[in-house]
């Protein structure tokens, strides 16, 4: 019961923390005016409202943490 408590608790935790970084990177926006980033921003707001179900959080979490990545990867090419 312990670990199992402790299991739900880095659950939560992790979606915490992966929901703040998404909510920051939401806000420095997209600056390329693409309309493939602005879905795929959308689509980020959609999956942060997933991230909190219990059921679809696992899919969520992974798809905002390629996103991140994806993202993080653009601002590294245009050296922000």
């Amino acid at each position: 019961m312990r670990n199992r408590l402790l299991l739900i608790g880095l659950g939560l935790l992790l979606a915490v923390l992966i929901a703040a970084a998404v909510r920051r990177e939401l806000q420095l926006g997209s600056r390329t005016g693409d309309p493939e980033a602005i879905r795929d921003d959308a689509e980020a707001r959609v999956q942060l409202e997933e991230l909190m179900q219990p059921i679809p959080a696992a899919s969520a979490a992974e798809w905002l943490l390629g996103w991140l990545h994806r993202r993080m990867e653009q601002r590294d090419r245009r050296g922000s």
